[in-house]
């Protein structure tokens, strides 16, 4: 792995060494006769695909085969660049028991897109592995390539492979990404292949690590004490949207289909779980029994324990220490939406590694397999109908992936360019009718200053910022990508959330602990003011919130499965639910809501399930901060919490969070 460490206490930009992602788009005219799959099972003739109606599934071998993979590595090889090949297997997603495809079908995947003249075509995403890189300098390489036959159709490299200092880069993958994306590179690539985008990106971290600037768990989780608990709601601690209008309030997210794409606990640790906290955590029950849970294997470099697996968190001053463990991120989040909408069908996938990290490669995949069941033929089901087809699909995405800013600082002459592999299946889903309910980031922090020395609130990260950002001149998803961000008990936005736009819904998140003391053993610290949600928590031990701590975790203090947690990460799945809630109101009554693809604020608008809220500190700090007006829904996590020795009656209700209206 690429490691650009700069603070020993920071999150830095890094990417898979010696590994590169190319995505194709086949041309219309390019597409094979026999390339699309027909309701008997067989290829079927291209001209099915101009008949009005469902997307067609493409042949997936058919389509591979009409990419000449072998006149690109030739480009690159004669250019002094080094040839692409296959990734292994283990550098997949798996499921397990699941035999490998042909080589050929190895880490590359397939979409059905629809080019500018609104006809569907190919696309599909190659993830590669090159060996180490010819010695000789990107400008010498681009020197001797202008002797060569091809080099007509590309321009100088000496300038784009420079980085945002003025260095040339010496990455490897830098190079060779730039390479590609040069204009020139792109049409010689693009005449010789038969497509229409060709466009090379590093293959991306997702959610966080060591070494990239940005993580989905802000701090760590904290126990909740035993003594604690709901004597409104036994075994829960439910949240509630109490300004919803009544059609709204009865609806439960009945007929939506939502997918958590994040970790997930053993099945083991999950059983084990519910027999220790038995009556104390209903809620843990409930998803047990009725969220379904793909327990995938990730690229065994995300997956397999070592000094580079990639990993993610900081402790509650805001310093990356090599960050902890947390299966459970997925759980807290799946809970979350269950609370919210208790009869929509949940699925949590395993996208992202027990240190709530993953790669592009996984995500890719996963949402290949989304797509391919909401098709009306899925090529991973004997050709049957989807299961997915023609229903509401909401997907949860609380992971992020480096900005603009950390790409150019590390050489990517164009970031724009770069986010196809993401963008693109994304994209995809959308025009099938999926609508992506994506966290807008931590990176707001400001606790530790080496993190964000200028105070700037950013704009949400990817693949949030689709919303207002498309790629290399393709259109941004608008009100298909819904950004999320948090604010606190109080209704103020956190002190680390990023800005989610115009587009874009803030909800309670809860906020960092301030105050912190030793505990009794003066081992660990313990915080003295928690604003955070309390959801599911299955694992046998809690992380240290202190670097500085005795260990690096304690044991759980009780079986009950709860923990406070915080950040954007548990704002999103709370807008997940209301989705969902909202999809099923217009299903069964059309006439309370906008249209499905209308953004979520100005449906809530029409409503009037918002409020005003005013976001600070954004950029740039030079010459000065500036405000934005935003919306954010009311979210009440509230119940009666009781000591079980003291006489139930003694204790007035209190709210264990206060409702986020309130104003200080």
């Amino acid at each position: 792995m690429k490691n650009m460490q700069m603070d020993q206490y920071t999150h830095n930009g890094f990417w898979l060494e010696n590994r590169i992602t190319v995505t194709l788009q086949l041309t219309f005219e390019s597409i094979p006769d026999d390339a699309v799959i027909s309701l008997e099972n067989t290829p079927q003739d291209k001209r099915m695909i101009m008949k009005r109606g469902s997307p067609p599934t493409f042949d997936k071998r058919s389509i591979i085969a009409a990419l000449n993979f072998e006149a690109m590595n030739n480009f690159l090889k004669n250019n002094n660049y080094p040839v692409l090949k296959t990734i292994d297997f283990t550098d997949t997603l798996r499921t397990p028991g699941v035999m490998p495809p042909d080589v050929e079908q190895i880490g590359k995947y397939l979409f059905t897109s629809i080019d500018e003249r609104g006809r569907y075509v190919p696309t599909v995403i190659c993830f590669f592995k090159f060996d180490s890189m010819p010695t000789t300098s990107p400008a010498a390489a681009d020197q001797a390539a202008s002797t060569s036959s091809m080099t007509s159709m590309q321009g100088s490299g000496s300038v784009d492979d420079k980085s945002h200092n003025g260095n040339e880069s010496s990455d490897p993958v830098v190079r060779l990404v730039n390479f590609i994306n040069k204009p020139r590179n792109q049409d010689f690539i693009k005449n010789t292949l038969h497509v229409s985008i060709a466009l090379a990106s590093p293959t991306w971290p997702l959610g966080g690590s060591s070494f990239v600037p940005v993580g989905c768990p802000l701090s760590p989780p904290i126990p909740v004490p035993g003594n604690a608990y709901c004597s409104s709601s036994p075994g829960l601690w439910p949240i509630t949207l109490p300004e919803l209008p009544s059609e709204l309030e009865r609806s439960t997210g009945d007929g939506v289909h939502i997918i958590i794409l994040d970790t997930l606990p053993r099945q083991e640790e999950i059983r084990r779980s519910i027999e220790g906290a038995e009556e104390h955590n209903l809620l843990l029950l409930d998803v047990a029994n009725n969220v379904v849970m793909h327990h995938n294997q990730l690229p065994a470099q995300i997956d397999e324990p070592g000094p580079f697996q990639p990993k993610t968190g900081k402790d509650i001053k805001g310093r990356n220490g090599g960050g902890f463990r947390m299966a459970d991120h997925g759980m807290f989040i799946a809970g979350i939406v269950r609370d919210v909408a208790p009869d929509a069908h949940v699925e949590c996938i395993r996208t992202l590694n027990d240190f709530c990290a993953g790669d592009s490669t996984a995500f890719v995949k996963i949402l290949e397999g989304i797509q391919n069941r909401m098709l009306l033929i899925n090529p991973d089901d004997n050709n049957n109908q989807g299961d997915l087809f023609g229903k509401p699909v909401v997907i949860n995405l609380s992971c992020v992936i480096p900005p603009d800013d950390v790409l150019k600082d590390q050489g990517i002459t164009d970031p724009s360019t770069v986010r196809a592999e993401i963008y693109q299946p994304i994209k995809d889903l959308v025009h099938q009718g999926a609508l992506f309910v994506a966290s807008a980031g931590n990176e707001g922090d400001t606790r530790y200053q080496p993190s964000n020395p200028t105070h700037v609130r950013p704009d949400a990260l990817y693949p949030a910022q689709f919303a207002y950002t498309g790629v290399a001149g393709y259109p941004a998803l608008g009100n298909s990508i819904i950004p999320v961000g948090a604010v606190d008990q109080h209704g103020n936005p956190t002190t680390y959330s990023c800005y989610p736009g115009d587009l874009g819904i803030a909800t309670y998140g809860g906020d960092v602990p301030k105050h912190f003391k030793h505990d009794a053993s003066g081992c660990f610290t313990e915080a003295e003011d928690i604003d955070a949600l309390i959801g599911i928590y299955t694992a046998l031990s809690y992380p240290a919130l202190l670097l500085e701590d005795c260990r690096p975790t304690y044991p759980v203090p009780n079986a009950h499965a709860w923990a406070y947690w915080s950040g954007t990460s548990f704002a999103t799945p709370i807008i997940t639910g209301l989705v969902a809630r909202i999809l099923q109101s217009k299903l069964e009554n059309p006439l309370i809501t906008a249209p499905p693809n209308i953004s979520l604020p100005q449906t809530l608008v029409n409503v009037g399930a918002v409020q005003n809220i005013a976001w600070d500190r954004l950029g740039p700090a030079d010459p000065g901060f500036h405000t934005a007006s935003g919306k954010m829904i009311v979210a009440v996590q509230q119940c009666a919490p009781n000591d079980r020795d003291d006489d139930v009656e003694k204790h007035e209700r209190v709210d264990v969070h206060v409702t986020i209206n309130e104003r200080d």
